[in-house]
């Protein structure tokens, strides 16, 4: 006889039902023990960073066992949406550090970082942009962002202190971030785009990547204020000497820092005593802006869409970094000349401020809202509808069933058919008013140096909804196919939304709301040009923005010969697939526009591979640049009294804040300084502010500027830098613009600057 066992026998079966659990949990779960970490090491410009443009991100890996990961970055648009971009994260600095891009469209944003292995998720970081430690760390676009990388750390401190303290055009700021070393810039050129000037000194030394980054945002129209000195030999072994257009002289030792001091216009004394050591800039493709006896000190030189200042003169070291007025001459450097004479010498304008636009981009977008078969009701017509409809169901309905039928019951009836009534008015209304078929609406910007065969392509898409829907939008990149050469390199497209600069809804100032509890995402992929499951509501509206760089693409050629006193003359050729129509030659402060004829009221047209001489006195007529932008005119008034004599009067037009015509924006965009900035079109220009050439007008260069058309052999599609796809395949398309800028050398025939005589020489010959 078997005995019972003193234990129970769920004793035993427990420690085997625990194991079989974890099993399960062991089988189920990702292997944690091998997974990397992640971990964000940096963001922004010293963490400051502008909303509505790309800015830098920098993550540390730990236990990564790939060389090339792949990451997600997330983070909110304009209108509250997630975009999520994935991106191949570019090495930077220490091993296991990467540099990825992100683009933020709020002021406050939670920015996501993923590491993707296999498309699984292994490892999060989350960044917030503005805590309670950092409330100024998103910049304004308007603000002007001047980057200090300098071993002089009080020189950088004096300028971002005294730089606060200047008052610049346009409500403008200027922001000094100082880097300590060249590794902290960026190695992604796309990420440079919120800075505006950077200020380098050649005694630090930039790393291989960093450099190249540096020559790409230069060629695409950054600004580098280089600052040589008596540091010669450091610039000829570094990598800028490599593809910098500047040979130097001999080295100088100045007793006279006087021209520093009159160039900024003050009467501030730069004290030291002895001489002041520096190289002279003896040869040089640009403009001399700084002049004395020994030689040229400071020049100008144009590369690419961008601009190098370079001084021979160490400015941030003493006696320049200890000088009063240091940050006046940073301004006049940095600051465009058109900026400078826009603050001091431009009128007030007559027009009204308060119109609900503050921005010219604001003015082009709503320019690219507007479809010809979508009839929008004004909003009074809205506020009498609910006025109408308040009526009905308030004092009318009452009438009804009280007065007239006396049966207050009846209510229950009549208020549901009166909601309803008006809901079937609302739908018809709705429809009647919003087109039935998805519309784009397109305007293109084409930039091309005719000195380096570059081209800038810049695609603005709006387009318009039926229904609401997620849809996958895709940018077909063009103009690289418009030549044959084998030399013609095209750099990877950049893709993303766009938004204005506004506080209202979808503006990148708005603050974060209650959005997130209903923010969809969508997704981008870095090597690709589509976007996939953009969310569009019905009856509303997407933007999105591509831009691309094209490297030797032949695209225009030229010989012009101008003056100092500003006429010029020439022929000028392009290859584009199409003729230039509205075109004007733009040289200093003079315009050649087309002389309307009986058959054409624009004027002649630029065919494409024909030499065409513009300046002919019977194809083009010039007047004063600024004047033709503003459309001022001269009236003379003749007085009824005998005694007096006849009057001029200037008459100048009023920008029309509400003008929907792109091409008439984009002519103002163009030049916006050179029309006299915002005092005369009541707008800021910060979010397109590059787009301004007027600080291009030198002497050196002139700007063809003209509207690309089909010709008869081609048809207004093929004329089209960028063809957008909507869920693959080509949709309507109400308007198609397309402005081409072209930016042409100019020799100079009668350059009136003469060369001083060398009085070191005249007085060995005076002694002898």
């Amino acid at each position: 006889m078997f005995s019972r066992p003193n234990f129970p026998i769920h004793c035993c079966l427990q420690p085997a039902f625990r194991n079989f659990l974890c099993l399960l949990l062991l089988l189920g779960l990702p292997n944690v023990g091998v997974a990397a970490e992640l971990e964000i090491v940096s963001f922004g410009w010293q963490g400051h960073f502008q909303p509505g443009r790309w800015t830098p991100l920098r993550v540390k890996t730990i236990d990564l066992k790939i060389d090339t990961p792949t990451f997600d970055v997330t983070a909110k648009d304009a209108e509250g949406n997630l975009m999520t971009l994935r991106q191949v994260g570019l090495p930077v600095g220490e091993p296991g550090t990467f540099e990825l891009r992100v683009k933020s469209g709020r002021v406050e944003s939670e920015i996501e970082v993923s590491l993707v292995e296999d498309d699984d998720i292994t490892a999060t970081a989350v960044y917030h942009t503005m805590t309670a430690e950092n409330l100024d760390a998103a910049f304004r676009l308007n603000d002007r962002v001047i980057g200090i990388l300098s071993e002089n750390a009080q020189f950088g401190e004096k300028l971002a202190t005294e730089f606060l303290e200047i008052e610049l055009p346009e409500n403008q700021h200027a922001k000094v971030i100082r880097l300590d070393d060249g590794e902290m810039l960026p190695v992604d050129p796309v990420n440079w785009e919120s800075l505006d000037v950077l200020f380098l000194s050649i005694d630090q030394p930039l790393p291989q990547q960093q450099s190249e980054a540096l020559r790409q945002w230069i060629r695409e129209g950054g600004h580098l204020l280089l600052s040589i000195g008596a540091q010669a030999e450091a610039f000829q072994n570094s990598s800028l000497a490599d593809w910098l257009p500047l040979e130097l002289g001999d080295p100088l030792k100045l007793r006279d820092l006087s021209q520093f001091e009159s160039f900024i216009g003050r009467s501030s004394r730069i004290e030291f005593t002895g001489r002041v050591e520096g190289t002279e800039l003896s040869s040089f493709l640009g403009e001399s802006l700084l002049d004395s006896l020994d030689g040229t000190l400071v020049v100008a030189m144009p590369y690419g869409f961008g601009k190098v200042t370079v001084s021979g003169v160490d400015l941030d070291r003493a006696p320049m970094s200890n000088w009063k007025a240091i940050s006046r001459l940073i301004e006049k450097l940095t600051l465009s000349q058109n900026q400078s004479n826009d603050r001091e010498n431009t009128s007030d304008s007559n027009q009204l401020t308060d119109s609900g636009i503050s921005e010219l981009a604001t003015q082009l977008s709503l320019a690219q809202q507007d479809f010809p078969e979508v009839q929008r009701s004004s909003i009074w017509v809205v506020i009498s509808a609910i006025a109408v409809y308040l009526l009905l169901i308030g004092p009318i309905d009452y009438l009804l069933v009280y007065r007239v039928f006396k049966r207050p019951e009846l209510t229950w009836v009549t208020f549901p058919l009166l909601m309803l009534g008006m809901a079937v008015v609302s739908v018809w209304a709705g429809s009647t008013t919003n087109s039935l078929e998805t519309t784009i609406n397109q305007v293109n910007l084409i930039d091309v140096d005719g000195v380096q065969q570059l081209a800038k392509v810049k695609s603005l898409m709006t387009g318009y909804s039926p229904a609401s829907q997620r849809v996958a939008i895709e940018a077909e990149m063009l103009l690289d196919q418009w030549s044959e050469d084998d030399n013609v390199e095209a750099d990877a497209a950049i893709l993303s939304w766009d938004s204005v600069p506004e506080d209202g809804f979808g503006g990148i100032y708005r603050q974060s709301g209650f959005e997130s509890l209903s923010s969809t995402k969508y997704h981008l992929d870095r090597s690709e040009t589509k976007v996939a499951d953009l969310p569009v509501a019905q009856w509303s509206t997407v933007s999105l923005t591509v831009d691309q760089f094209v490297r030797g693409i032949p695209l225009i050629r030229s010989d012009l010969k101008g003056s100092t006193l500003g006429s010029v003359s020439g022929t000028v050729e392009h290859r584009l697939p199409g003729e230039l129509i509205e075109w004007m030659l733009i040289y200093r402060n003079r315009v050649y526009f087309p002389r309307p004829t009986r058959k054409n009221e624009a004027g002649v047209s630029i065919p494409a591979n024909q030499p065409v001489e513009l300046t002919r006195s019977d194809l083009s007529v010039s007047r004063e640049l600024k004047g033709y932008l503003t459309g001022t005119r001269q009236i003379r008034v003749k007085s009824d009294k005998p005694t007096e004599e006849t009057r001029i009067v200037v008459e100048q037009e009023d920008y029309d804040l509400f003008s929907t015509d792109p091409k008439a924006i984009m002519r103002i965009l163009s030049f916006h300084n050179a029309a006299g900035g915002s005092r005369y079109t009541n707008l800021e220009n910060s979010a397109l502010h590059r787009v301004d050439w007027s600080e291009k007008l030198d002497s050196r260069h002139a700007v063809l500027y003209g509207v690309l058309k089909a010709d008869e052999e081609n048809d207004e599609s093929q004329v089209s830098p960028v063809r957008w796809l909507w869920n693959a395949e080509t949709v309507k398309q109400d308007r198609q613009t397309t402005i081409v800028r072209c930016l042409l050398p100019v020799e100079l025939q009668n350059d009136t600057r003469r060369v001083l005589p060398d009085l070191n020489e005249r007085l060995k010959n005076y002694k002898r």
